[in-house]
């Protein structure tokens, strides 16, 4: 796969012989050299794509591009067809600097880490919430629903208004109700520093936790809703560590390692025990859901 360097903004005209065959813009781009000595950017239409020094000199020298190269530039959204009028304009999300953002990003993040350690101290503790969960279930198989429903919806909002809020993006949540999975796009935080990074992919789970803690903290049930919320919370916590699949933990791993195809590039040896880490954790969320069912089944 050909890879290409962030260039810039401005027209160039693209000629072959003495006849002109096309005007194209610089699309907006941001960049980052990564760890491996490429360069990571994020092109026109919020696109990832990793260039070499190769293609970076070669870019760099616009006369030397042949009509192949310009082709695979336009389709990977670095040169744009037409006038300026043409370009989509792209806002791209550059790294917020200021001392305020940084500091509460790092506070969000320590607060998220001491409220996974209390949860699953308090769960060892206490029990687990799934049991009274499915007690309510089976008693009350409407208001179960009902809540589960609501907890769920809120929760996965403020899960991913953690993520806007963190990677300084704009109020749009791509939904895929087939998956019943809402998501924001991140692909620009590629282009900031670690901890930004960092906070910008772990805010969602922090929120999570700190939610998860509060709720196991709390002295009153309120007739099943508190063990409701908890126990989807720890779903969807063990759910981020199905490495294999593109979660959170998956993205935070990749950030750490400065390195977008991380997983595509580890031999089969590691990616066999990244599987069977995600099928295990699959196994144990069945589990916690599956174990008190039969229970309450055989109860009857």
């Amino acid at each position: 796969m050909r890879q290409w360097k962030y260039i810039g903004l401005g027209n160039i005209s693209i000629l072959q012989g003495k006849e002109m065959i096309s005007t194209v813009i610089l699309s907006h781009n941001l960049k980052r050299k990564i760890k491996s000595g490429d360069w990571v950017y994020i092109s026109e239409g919020n696109r990832l794509a990793v260039l070499n020094d190769e293609t970076v000199k070669k870019i760099n020298n616009l006369d030397s591009l042949d009509e192949e190269t310009l082709e695979e530039l336009i389709d990977i959204g670095i040169l744009i067809r037409g006038n300026i009028m043409d370009s989509k304009n792209t806002r791209l999300k550059k790294e917020p600097h200021n001392k305020f953002f940084k500091v509460v990003g790092l506070i969000t993040l320590i607060i998220g880490l001491i409220s996974f350690i209390f949860s699953f101290i308090l769960m060892i503790v206490s029990g687990l919430p799934f049991e009274k969960t499915i007690d309510t279930m089976f008693n009350n198989p409407m208001k179960f629903i009902f809540l589960a429903i609501i907890a769920s919806v809120i929760t996965t909002i403020l899960h991913e208004i953690m993520h806007i809020v963190f990677s300084a993006n704009s109020l749009k949540i791509t939904t895929n109700l087939k998956k019943a999975v809402a998501t924001v796009s991140l692909t620009h935080v590629w282009t900031w520093g670690l901890c930004s990074r960092v906070v910008a992919i772990s805010s969602g789970m922090s929120i999570d936790s700190l939610l998860l803690f509060i709720s196991l903290s709390c002295f009153s049930n309120l007739n099943g809703c508190i063990d409701i919320i908890s126990a989807i919370l720890v779903t969807r916590i063990l759910w981020q560590f199905r490495i294999d699949q593109n979660t959170d933990v998956n993205i935070l791993l990749q950030f750490i390692n400065d390195n977008p195809f991380l997983f595509h590039d580890m031999n089969q040896n590691k990616l066999r025990c990244i599987k069977g880490v995600s099928l295990i954790i699959t196994i144990i969320i069945i589990t916690l859901w599956l174990v008190p069912i039969i229970n309450k089944i055989l109860s009857v």
